[in-house]
């Protein structure tokens, strides 16, 4: 019996000793002492805690810390939302830290809305635009091209300047557009990437294959600065039919375009939420070897042939081969949740749509898309990481100071996620965030600079980002 309560007086003073750190714990969160009691912590327990115990105060920090964030930048949005000019002004030079307390400058220059002439009144009847535009640097020059065609350069050597002066290059692009009269009207509708490569200018675009069915090509101009003239560069007859789908979403097309060894581009494709109203077909693009949909795709640019490098991709967003490292980094959209990063490897499967981190969005079960929630015991790849919920991953490039981070761009959490990455183990070393403000929909690195060239959403922007 008295070993009994000596025993229970033990675990008493056990409870009360832990509550009690965790109080103090607790209490110094947000303050100089918490950051020293963090670093005595290992990795793996402070992850249980933040699972756990911290969880709520934790959730309560956030969504506190990000409802004022949100209308201060809201704020400051909607005293330059009716600025118009062509002429590249700078409008905002804001100094903003991330997690890590690095401080970076971030200058947003204002031009005509989605740089498109006679656009501006449609950008103040809130009318959105997306893609509002892509970016990519050819030797002196960065390039932009909006989402509905219209192209513009700057000179490199202007971007830590106070002004950027733009100059457009004329175009035969409406040729390949006027056959579809959604294209002008329709927001989900536009030129998703820009690539230059060998003199060459190519552009991806959604394309109206044959009535109410779409696909996503590439057309391809030799670069000339006075006039560009475009030709089909890579089609193909293979298209998703609005009719068949339950609910069709053309922007979810994937499109991007990267640099690749020798003679070669890897370009992105989506399958625009095919899922079938005749579930019994089980038809899944993504998984389908033979279809052009839900891929990344190898790319001849003598031959234009291509062969299927990766497969089972929702919406791939954002796509980097970084040389150095020879590796090739890979965003995708999930549906609620689940957006990814992935390393890609060739011939491998990413699982979509039977394994995923997100659900669907009406709640329902579908045989053809179950979204298992494991990669690897349906034999496919796991992501590096995943977010649930989604932040509208985008884009991302590497970082001009370290040979292993990248900086991945967001839409719907306005923010730039910087990971840094052991290849070895294909686990993330570090990470943390940088608050930006604006849907971030391209992203670029100028390393002769050391800075970083956004593209910015609600309203088009251009910034610049530069690590002090």
């Amino acid at each position: 019996m008295l070993k009994y309560k000596k025993v229970k007086y033990v675990i008493i003073i056990l409870v009360i000793i832990f509550i009690g750190v965790v109080s103090y714990i607790g209490s110094t969160i947000g303050t100089s002492k918490f950051v020293g009691i963090k670093k005595l912590i290992p990795n793996n327990i402070k992850q249980v805690l933040n699972d756990t115990i911290f969880i709520i105060p934790n959730l309560k920090k956030e969504i506190e810390f990000n409802k004022n964030y949100i209308i201060s930048i809201n704020e400051r949005i909607k005293k330059y939302e009716n600025l118009q000019s062509i002429n590249g002004f700078q409008i905002e030079n804001l100094i903003i830290n991330d997690d890590s307390n690095n401080k970076y400058e971030l200058k947003k220059y204002v031009f005509n809305a989605n740089f498109i002439s006679g656009e501006s009144s449609l950008l103040n009847k809130d009318i959105p635009r997306r893609p509002a535009g892509h970016i990519d640097i050819n030797k002196n020059d960065v390039f932009i091209v909006s989402g509905k065609g219209t192209i513009n350069y700057f000179k490199r050597n202007q971007v830590l300047n106070n002004k950027l002066d733009l100059f457009e290059i004329k175009s035969n692009l409406n040729n390949f557009f006027i056959k579809n009269k959604d294209f002008f009207t329709n927001a989900q509708i536009g030129i998703r990437d820009i690539l230059i490569k060998d003199k060459f200018i190519y552009l991806s675009f959604n394309n109206l294959k044959k009535e109410n069915c779409y696909n996503i090509e590439i057309l391809r101009a030799k670069l000339n600065y006075n006039f560009l003239i475009f030709e089909n560069f890579y089609n193909y007859s293979e298209c998703i039919e609005i009719s068949k789908i339950q609910k069709f979403f053309v922007n979810q097309s994937g499109g991007r375009m990267v640099d690749y060894e020798e003679k070669k581009i890897l370009f992105s494709t989506g399958a625009m939420r095919a899922y079938y109203k005749d579930e019994t077909k089980r038809i899944i693009h993504e998984q389908d070897i033979n279809s052009k949909f839900g891929k990344v795709l190898l790319i001849d640019l003598e031959t234009s042939q291509e062969k299927v490098f990766t497969l089972g991709h929702r919406n791939p967003q954002g796509l980097f081969y970084d040389k150095e490292n020879k590796i090739i980094l890979e965003t995708e959209h999930g549906p609620q949740g689940g957006d990814e990063i992935n390393i890609l490897q060739e011939n491998l499967n990413y699982g979509w749509p039977i394994s995923s981190y997100g659900e669907h969005y009406d709640g329902k079960f579908r045989k053809n898309a179950p979204l298992n929630k494991s990669h690897i015991d349906f034999g496919f790849e796991e992501p590096l990481k995943y977010w649930t919920p989604g932040i509208g991953i985008s884009q991302l490039t590497k970082s001009v100071y370290e040979n292993n981070e990248y900086y991945i761009s967001s839409m719907k959490n306005k923010s730039i996620h910087k990971l840094k990455i052991d290849f070895n183990n294909k686990s993330i070393i570090d990470y943390n965030i940088l608050r930006i403000g604006q849907r971030i929909r391209d992203i670029v690195t100028d390393s002769e600079n050391n800075v970083y060239i956004l593209f910015l959403e609600n309203p088009s922007r251009i910034a610049t980002l530069r690590q002090l």
